[in-house]
């Protein structure tokens, strides 16, 4: 299958994130290069040492981990240590983006970079997409949206290279000044407009659906195969479920292949199971009910998604998951009611929660 990559830059705060997710519901594949950054700052030892060594141990927490906080305040006053850090991280960054687009079932790709176009990456890009807008509107979203103070906003928006020559070096330009329904009408377009060859073979409809009783029977099955027999519930408990939260069906054809169970609730929305079968479908129909619950939390103007998980899930769930924008995050970081919200809406079951913040992705 052959695949179209965009390229998407702009700098801080002109509103890459908007453009991301409204790009995944059309199907699109992101990959986000500053999570890749943020995943090798927590996992990869070897940089973990480099940069301990490179900048001294008030950057390196008592686990190891960077603190990417004292890193940000060393690099982001002095465009040459930026420069000594990207040297160092640059080259593994690549090497995983590059696994990742190999590794996409998706017809077209987005990756999101920042320096996209001061590094090698540029070259595998088949367009160049730039985010735009103001100064006035980056301080804004910058403050507003990620609660910083106007010196730290001024200073993140000054290191980086100037907005013009990136929107100069683009195939298309997407104007954030205006609602976001003026950015996604840009982004639709856009896609609309891609010189895509004809698919490789036709396929089904996908269908994303709220689940009916008479879906158990089919809903049962696919939870049997999804997780291996692990689980197996009862057709009384999922005729209960139905009543308590909604559950989403994504089909292609006739065949079942993903149940999502989600509801929302004070101004949250959560997702408290997930099951895919086969694994291939993730990419069809996991993605298409994904997109369905972004766009409803998003139209219920819900604050994030909540995505408990427990020890039991799948790595294709939690992937997809990472893949819409999930990310594990201590609760202690977030605002008082978030944790309020979070505790009471935790399933007895869940392990580990995985958040999306859709406050953030409006405003940034």
């Amino acid at each position: 299958m052959t695949k179209i990559i965009i390229g998407l830059t702009g700098n801080i705060g002109t509103g890459k994130s908007a453009i991301m997710r409204f790009a995944a519901e059309q199907g699109v594949h992101p990959i986000d290069a500053d999570k890749v950054v943020h995943q090798l700052l927590a996992t990869d030892t070897a940089l973990q040492q480099k940069i301990g060594a490179a900048f001294g141990p008030s950057v390196v927490g008592a686990s190891g981990q960077i603190n990417r906080a004292a890193l940000g305040e060393i690099v982001f006053r002095d465009a040459a240590a930026l420069q000594k850090l990207e040297a160092l991280i640059h080259p593994e960054v690549r090497r995983q983006i590059k696994e990742q687009i190999a590794a996409a079932g998706a017809r077209i790709i987005m990756l999101e970079a920042i320096k996209l176009l001061e590094g090698e990456l540029k070259d595998d890009c088949d367009q160049i997409w730039v985010a735009n807008c103001g100064k006035f509107l980056q301080m804004q979203r910058l403050v507003i949206g990620r609660g910083m103070d106007e010196e730290e906003a001024f200073q993140r928006i000054a290191a980086q290279p100037p907005q013009a020559a990136k929107v100069a070096a683009a195939d298309v330009v997407i104007d954030t000044t205006g609602s976001l329904g003026d950015t996604r009408s840009q982004v639709l377009a856009a896609l609309d407009r891609l010189p895509l060859s004809p698919p490789d073979a036709p396929s089904a409809e996908i269908i994303v659906r709220r689940a009916r009783p008479s879906d158990i029977p089919s809903i049962l099955l696919l939870i049997h195969r999804s997780s291996g027999g692990r689980v197996k519930p009862k057709r009384n408990e999922i005729l209960m479920s139905l009543s308590e939260r909604g559950y989403l069906i994504g089909q292609q054809g006739a065949e079942i292949s993903t149940v999502v169970g989600w509801y929302a609730d004070k101004g949250f929305g959560a997702i408290d199971q997930m099951f895919i079968y086969p694994e291939e479908a993730a990419e069809t129909t996991g993605k298409a009910v994904l997109g369905e619950v972004d766009r409803t939390a998003n139209e219920l103007l819900c604050e994030a998604i909540f995505a408990f998980v427990s020890d039991d899930t799948p790595d294709l769930v939690r992937g997809l998951l990472a893949d819409y924008g999930f990310m594990s995050e201590e609760s202690t970081a977030w605002p008082r009611v978030w944790q309020q919200t979070f505790k009471e809406l935790r399933p007895a079951g869940a392990t580990k929660t995985l958040i999306k913040k859709l406050w953030n992705a409006r405003v940034a």
